[in-house]
């Protein structure tokens, strides 16, 4: 076996990170970074470091994660939290604070947003109580100091910028007041005693994260998700996972592009649409993320036609001539010409949703199913509008019987299809 291989094993043990999930290229990249700042001139010889010495383990892990964030990304699910919160905290009073954990919480643009949120509705500080929680120290610094660059403002209204944020020399630091409800810490979801002693949380955002994971560490994180959840709380998933339990404990709830579900033994009556306000308050005051200024970044809703979709869609070309001959080979069906194809592409490219659909296609004409969907789940990771991945898991929820999940991606597939112009 490879020692590359033998990594890849240990970060499975320690993250339960699925073989593929991330890229042979990124494993391979982050062991030659490791390798030059150790000294280390064999991987063999690192690879016995590894397995010996859990801080390089630790910083290993640092090289791999991957920390894909802005404020308010997917603006559908914090507009659904935010409502959602207001119509709990009317019905039970709210005696204390609404305790919301993001895991994971990687550079803190997620717990933060979260704030944003309730402080937009109307929540005092002190009735707010977010813990973010990562594996990656590093992550939780940034998090910690609070201080983000143009970039992590893509596709969020100026106002949000000038309402709770200073600008400095170094970039913009989020205000005091922001930052006071918001806990970090390091942990893993896949540890046994994962916060043992906390309360219950009122809403968990757990998003992208399962994409990355082994059946079995899903498995593991859903029972702790499970065990940390209220009752009637909400647990918030991504939206490039179908995410599902095989007993069926939790169900969609809501609206389809907030992807928040709730326990099926404890149904809820779907939210009243939000009444859309403009928004005439000064600066000073919270931004409302029900008003048209933040709606405006959510495309809206078309219908697909009702033809069945094929189990490998038609890909669609590009220019890229290593690409092209990978779709060439997939199509023929030389999967291991393709999948050589793809891996030459990553090797000379970033990761694209393009070279995961192939993948997919590749993975799913060898019978490997559950691999064949973790790669267009890392598509729609890349690219949420990705047309012909959201097709793929429109069939593969079809081929399940999941009538919901197949009429999520059928919508989004609509507005991709609808904003791509296609024909």
């Amino acid at each position: 076996m490879k020692e590359s291989q033998v990594i890849a094993g240990l970060l499975e043990r320690k993250l339960g990170l699925a073989h593929g999930s991330v890229g042979e290229q990124s494993i391979s990249s982050a062991i030659s970074q490791r390798m030059a700042v150790r000294k280390i001139a064999s991987v063999q010889a690192y690879t016995n470091e590894v397995m010996t010495d859990n801080a390089e383990m630790t910083c290993l892990i640092e090289s791999v994660v991957v920390h894909e964030t802005s404020f308010f990304r997917y603006p559908e699910s914090f507009r659904q939290f935010g409502q959602w919160a207001t119509e709990r905290r009317a019905k039970l009073g709210y005696p204390r604070a609404l305790r919301v954990l993001s895991i994971p919480s990687s550079t803190g643009e997620e717990p933060y947003s979260l704030v944003m949120t309730l402080l937009g509705v109307g929540f005092p500080v002190e009735n707010i109580k977010i813990l973010g929680v990562d594996i990656s120290r590093n992550a939780v610094a940034v998090a910690r100091a609070a201080l983000y660059s143009d970039f992590s403002f893509r596709d969020v209204p100026e106002q949000i910028r000038t309402q709770y944020f200073s600008k400095t020399s170094k970039g913009y630091l989020l205000n005091a007041n922001v930052q006071q409800p918001v806990t970090f810490q390091v942990g893993n979801i896949l540890d046994p005693s994962f916060l043992a002693l906390e309360q219950p949380f009122d809403a968990i955002f757990c998003r992208n994260l399962f994409i990355y994971l082994t059946e079995d560490a899903r498995k593991t994180a859903i029972a702790n998700l499970d065990r940390l959840l209220a009752v009637d709380g909400l647990l918030y998933a991504g939206h490039a996972e179908s995410f599902r339990t095989p007993d069926g404990k939790f169900v969609p709830f809501g609206p389809p592009h907030a992807f928040a579900f709730a326990r099926s033994s404890t149904p809820a009556a779907p939210l009243t649409a939000p009444s859309f306000l403009a928004v005439t308050a000064p600066p000073t005051q919270p931004f409302n993320f029900s008003s048209p200024a933040f709606a405006s970044a959510i495309p809206p809703i078309a219908k697909l036609a009702a033809t069945p979709a094929p189990v490998i869609a038609p890909l669609v070309k590009k220019s890229d001539a290593v690409l092209q001959l990978a779709r060439e080979s997939a199509n023929a069906g030389r999967f291991a010409e393709a999948e050589q194809h793809c891996q030459n592409y990553l090797q000379a490219h970033a990761p694209s949703a393009e070279v995961y659909l192939i993948l997919g296609v590749i993975r799913h004409g060898q019978g490997k199913n559950d691999d064949a969907e973790r790669c267009f789940h890392q598509a729609l990771y890349l690219n949420p509008k990705h047309y012909d991945s959201l097709i793929q898991m429109v069939a593969i929820a079809e081929s399940r019987r999941d009538a919901v999940a197949a009429a999520n991606y059928k919508r989004r597939a609509a507005a991709a299809h609808k904003e791509e112009g296609k024909s």
